[in-house]
C-alpha cells in the first residue's frame, strides 16, 4: 500500500481533497450555533453581542480557510510542476498534517482516519520521489 502514490498529480489531488474535507468538516462543526451558545452564554449576556461575535467568528474562519485552500492550490500546482521548494513544503506539510490527523483521531474525531491515510501515504511517496530524484541527479553527473 505504500507504493500506491507514484505520481505527483495523484499526490496533489489527494492531499487537496483531504485539505478540502477537513476544511468542510471544520466549517460544519463551527457553524453549529447551539454549541456556540453553550460556550458563550456564561461569558456574554447580550444576545445581540453573541450574534455579532458569532458572525465575525464564521466570517473569519471562512476567510482563513479560503486563503489556506487557495495557497495550497498554488503549492500543489508547483508540486506537480516539480518545484524543489514545493516538494519540500509538501513533504513537511504532509508530515505535520498526518500528525494532526492522528491527534484528532485520539481526541475522538474518527473522521480524520481518511486524511491520516492520505497524508501518511503522501509523506512516504514524496520521500521516495525525492530519493529517486536525488539518485537520478547523482547518476546524471
Amino acid at each position: 500500500m505504500q507504493n500506491k502514490l507514484k505520481d505527483n498529480k495523484q499526490i496533489a489531488v489527494l492531499c487537496f481533497l483531504a485539505d478540502l474535507g477537513i476544511s468542510v468538516w471544520s466549517y460544519e462543526k463551527i457553524k453549529n450555533y447551539d454549541e456556540y451558545l453553550k460556550l458563550v452564554k456564561p461569558m456574554i449576556d447580550s444576545p445581540d453581542f453573541q450574534v455579532q461575535i458569532y458572525a465575525v467568528l464564521l466570517q473569519s474562519f471562512l476567510f482563513s480557510m479560503l486563503i489556506f485552500l487557495a495557497f495550497h492550490i498554488v503549492i500543489y500546482f508547483l508540486f506537480v510542476r516539480k518545484s524543489k521548494y514545493a516538494i519540500k513544503y509538501v513533504r513537511f506539510y504532509t508530515l505535520m498534517a498526518a500528525l494532526s490527523a492522528g491527534i484528532m483521531i485520539f481526541s475522538g474525531v474518527l473522521v480524520a482516519i481518511v486524511p491520516l491515510i492520505i497524508y501518511t501515504l503522501s509523506f512516504i511517496s514524496v520521500g521516495k520521489l525525492m530519493k529517486a530524484a536525488q539518485t537520478f541527479n547523482v547518476k546524471k553527473k
